[in-house]
């Protein structure tokens, strides 16, 4: 298994640095690199290309100085990378937790550190959970800071689904499908429309104050369908919402409806479009709810609650997920 595992990290590295050859300007291939050949124990080659990365967009600043941190810890430069590291947390405004710098070395890698569920329960209630893992963070590194929504979405869509809450699943803003894969393979049985430009952010809904506009684009839809499937059950809805919404059955309900589409016009169609169409006991959960770089999403919400009898709960993810459980 050892081998096999060092034979896949090595395809990934070799896979990664052609990338890079090919054109990396955001940096993400150099991160991905880097990361394998941390995996290989390759600590030279893990440092060299994750500096490489600095150079790009796609991997914040923090994220690189935590694993340049990890890299130097395993180096045996311990003091330096675990100062490294715990700067980064500590600016993530994750706090230390008390978590002293040998914690790093035990629980690499650290995203496992962060609000991670007891895994022995976890472990009989979902047997496919490290595959999930892997899926959370396949081609989008940057997942690994947000396991929180992880364990959220696999737990409550696993509970809809026991409960034998009626209704279609929906994802507003797929990007790579990692989320939307992960749903899927919880609820089979169950239709999931998904509902992207699979391009990027349209230019007639970028407002004044989001975040970036620059972000998005390193997707496709051929890519999606790659990795989450092209199942009778899958059914991608690609252009620009709501526009993707002609053809839905009229009489269509929804046992769950995710949206991530981050700006405020699709975000207000969408609470307009699903929230009469979610089955009661079905929950509508909107992400970035509580993120600043997104205003938008907060507005549309804000302009919609009043005609809704529900309150919200907000999970404590990477940019807050308002919750609503349909009455």
């Amino acid at each position: 298994m050892a081998a096999l595992q060092d034979q896949r990290f090595q395809e990934a590295y070799e896979l990664a640095v052609g990338l890079t050859a090919d054109g990396d300007q955001d940096g993400q291939a150099a991160y991905l690199a880097g990361a394998a050949a941390m995996a290989l124990g390759r600590l030279k080659d893990a440092f060299t290309w994750f500096s490489e990365a600095r150079k790009g967009k796609a991997v914040s600043e923090l994220q690189l100085e935590r694993a340049l941190g990890q890299a130097l810890y395993m180096a045996g430069k311990e003091k330096e990378g675990a100062l490294l590291m715990l700067k980064a947390l500590d600016r993530m405004g994750l706090g230390l937790f008390g978590i002293s710098p040998v914690a790093f070395n035990t629980c690499f890698p650290i995203h496992r550190l962060q609000h991670r569920p007891v895994m022995n329960v976890y472990a009989q209630r979902f047997p496919e959970m490290a595959e999930f893992e892997k899926d959370w963070v396949w081609n989008n590194p940057p997942n690994g800071d947000d396991m929180t929504r992880l364990y959220f979405l696999a737990e409550n869509l696993k509970r809809l689904v026991e409960d034998g809450v009626p209704g279609d699943l929906a994802e507003l803003g797929v990007y790579k499908g990692n989320s939307a894969r992960i749903i899927h393979r919880i609820a089979p049985e169950r239709r999931l429309f998904l509902f992207d430009t699979f391009n990027g952010f349209p230019d007639r809904d970028l407002e004044p104050g989001d975040h970036r506009t620059d972000v998005f684009h390193d997707t496709s839809l051929e890519a999606v369908q790659d990795f989450v499937g092209r199942h009778d059950n899958l059914i991608y809805r690609p252009g620009y919402f709501p526009d993707t919404l002609d053809g839905m059955d009229d009489e269509a309900v929804f046992a769950f409806v995710h949206l991530d589409c981050d700006v405020y016009a699709p975000m207000k169609a969408a609470l307009d479009y699903f929230y009469p169409r979610i089955s009661p006991g079905g929950m509508l959960a909107i992400h970035d709810f509580s993120n600043p770089h997104w205003p938008g999403v907060a507005r549309a919400v804000a302009e919609c609650r009043c005609q809704w009898k529900e309150s919200l709960v907000v999970i404590p993810d990477r940019a807050g997920t308002a919750v609503l459980i349909k009455a």
